[in-house]
């Protein structure tokens, strides 16, 4: 009977600790109209009340603001601390319009944070909201309107083009100063001479990797350290390979522009779960299991050898030859 309560009041506890933690995390939504005329614009507010220094991700707006609403602009974060707590308001203005009309809605937003020492996702999320697009009616029951004044011809492309052919001469001029004073001053030649083959992103990758398992980390207890290299390994190899700037992406952003490439499903959802553990290991100071370490680098083993170039591996062999 006494091991029953002991489970029941652990059990009350941690509830009770989530929901408290929960309640540190708010996100709100709200627009300046709700009713526009069809390609007018409005602004979508968003508000996310989070502890300072905590990691949230933030949903991916144009995926899932919904298919009736255009998104024009996405405003920069203005972070702005809450008087008398530990918390901070991160604003960001979304600019957006519709071609639909009638009545639509704007689905909830989800923003997704872990508490420490717990890998469970948390979501807060804003809330639906409605809005109305109205289509701009004609009244045919007015009379003609005054015929406008004429306006004066504009200037023709051949009238302008002499005056065009100067100027774009004087840019060229200037421009080939300019690059060969910075040339000379920093004692490069005036015209580049051809660079080396540039060593192929696998073989970078994979003498990174083995260098990064000689270092031991995680089984020192870094493994913050670890994940931080072994994603660092891999985003380069991204940027190399597959030609985007993943270094300076974050995760959707990054599980987006492969979700573009030839890869395996599988390939994809075991890559995103990898980034994730590396995510929450790095924010939430989480500490993986031995397994998960293990599989982390043979996971980025694997995507490399399935996504690398062949004939590149293949050259290389037959230069060394030479």
């Amino acid at each position: 009977m006494n091991i029953l309560k002991h489970i029941s009041l652990l059990l009350i506890a941690l509830f009770v600790s989530t929901a408290i933690s929960a309640q540190h995390y708010s996100a709100k939504a709200s627009l300046d109209t709700n009713v526009i005329l069809m390609g007018d614009q409005t602004i979508l507010h968003l508000n996310l009340q989070q502890p300072r220094g905590k990691i949230v991700f933030w949903p991916s707006i144009l995926e899932n603001i919904g298919d009736n609403i255009e998104v024009v602009e996405i405003g920069e974060n203005d972070t702005i601390p809450v008087p008398g707590s530990e918390l901070v308001d991160i604003n960001v203005d979304i600019t957006i319009t519709s071609w639909d009309t009638g009545l639509i809605s704007i689905p909830p937003l989800q923003f997704i944070y872990a508490t420490i020492n717990d890998t469970t996702q948390l979501t807060v999320e804003t809330q639906e909201m409605k809005m109305y697009i109205a289509q701009l009616k004609v009244d045919m029951e007015k009379g003609i309107a005054d015929v406008k004044p004429i306006l004066e011809a504009p200037l023709t492309f051949m009238e302008l083009l002499p005056a065009l052919l100067w100027a774009l001469l004087i840019v060229v001029i200037l421009a080939l100063i300019i690059y060969v004073y910075h040339r000379w001053k920093n004692n490069k030649p005036i015209i580049p001479l051809p660079k080396k083959p540039k060593t192929p992103a696998h073989i970078i990758a994979f003498a990174d990797l083995k260098k990064l398992k000689q270092e031991k980390l995680w089984q020192n207890g870094n493994s913050k350290e670890y994940y931080s290299k072994l994603t660092d390994v891999f985003r380069t190899y991204l940027e190399n390979r597959m030609f985007f700037g993943a270094p300076e992406m974050i995760t959707d952003e990054i599980m987006k522009e492969l979700s573009k490439k030839a890869i395996s499903k599988d390939m994809l959802e075991q890559t995103k779960k990898i980034l994730e553990i590396s995510d929450f290991v790095k924010f939430a100071k989480i500490q993986p299991l031995e397994a998960e370490n293990n599989e982390a680098m043979e996971w980025i083993y694997s995507f490399i050898e399935s996504t690398r170039i062949k004939k590149e591996e293949d050259n290389s062999k037959k230069g060394q030859q030479k």
